[in-house]
């Protein structure tokens, strides 16, 4: 509980500041805590602050160190503010609730209610107060630093280029106005604006390479319709992302079309299984879940697609036999 506490305090902390909070300051605000920062021992403080900032890191609470200010910053994707919607009366009410816990003798919070207050900025946090982010994750993705890059280029709005691979190992440069940063079925996702194809698209982190901001261009204009709302992308199955318009989708299925019919939302036709689609790409996923048991019959492009990769597996393994 102390680790924890300690944990929670350090994030309020940096989360409170404007600017960024040297070493120095840290040991002196948190020193006085219970298995705080001893100042006493300087290295000892150094070492345990390290082993802090790597266990928030692996929480999804990324903290940067800005070699101008020789100080520690929370990532933009953290400092999501808290928003309280209080009528009138609520907010009089808290204004009195406060000043009734203010610990009078050195005009501050009494320790619980601050503690109570950390609590509950730690449960924010992890909510996230922006719409578009979504990145406080138990499971951090494996490249930080092009996660750290893809988050502050959302919060700046600044235009990205980078290298692309699609499943079927097509590879592109793309130009991208991002939007924000999800975690889906354990893989992490960039979702924005492809310039190129003036439309709404999510790139798989694990598939970006070569990644350049243009700093220059100014920033976009953050779309204000649900084709940006990150959290819906992040909670929606892939073959429902608003990327084109609807088209159905047909499937040929053994004796498990009702069970693909009930994973997909569709309608059973004997050994067919007909759903609406919003983005055939996402598709992908299910048949190769289900196959073989499953290939596509309709629309021409997913069925065209689906042999190409087929065609692909079976010529590996000519090539390793």
């Amino acid at each position: 509980m102390k680790v924890e506490r300690r944990l929670l305090s350090l994030v309020a902390l940096l989360r409170r500041s404007n600017h960024a909070v040297t070493r120095a300051q840290i040991f002196a605000v948190m020193g006085r805590m219970d298995d705080g920062y001893p100042a006493a021992h300087p290295e000892a403080a150094r070492k345990k602050l390290g082993r802090d900032l790597r266990e928030l890191h692996a929480l999804g609470v990324v903290v940067r160190w800005d070699p101008v200010e020789q100080g520690y910053l929370l990532a933009p994707s953290a400092r999501a503010p808290v928003s309280l919607h209080l009528d009138e009366d609520d907010a009089e009410l808290l204004v009195e609730s406060v000043r009734r816990l203010t610990d009078l003798r050195e005009g501050t919070l009494a320790p619980r209610v601050e503690a109570a207050l950390e609590q509950e900025e730690a449960t924010e946090l992890r909510r996230g107060g922006r719409p578009a982010f979504a990145v406080h994750e138990p499971t951090p993705p494996q490249d930080m630093a092009l996660f750290e890059s893809l988050v502050d280029a959302c919060w700046h709005r600044r235009l990205l280029a980078f290298d692309y691979t699609t499943l079927d190992d097509r590879r592109a440069r793309r130009a991208v106005e991002p939007w924000g940063v999800f975690r889906r079925h354990g893989a992490w996702h960039l979702l924005g604006h492809d310039r190129d194809r003036t439309a709404a698209r999510s790139f798989r982190l694990s598939a970006i390479a070569s990644l350049q901001v243009d700093p220059s261009a100014g920033a976009f204009e953050f779309p204000s319709g649900p084709q940006a709302d990150v959290r819906a992308w992040a909670t929606m199955e892939m073959w429902q992302w608003a990327v084109h318009p609807p088209v159905d989708v047909v499937l040929l299925c053994d004796e498990v079309s009702v069970l693909v019919a009930r994973a997909v939302g569709g309608r059973v036709d004997g050994d067919h299984v007909t759903f609406a689609c919003t983005n055939l790409e996402g598709v992908d996923d299910v048949v190769w879940d289900w196959a073989p048991r499953v290939r596509p019959l309709a629309p021409p492009e997913l069925v065209a697609r689906f042999a190409a990769a087929v065609d692909k597996v079976g010529a590996s393994h000519k090539e390793g036999a």
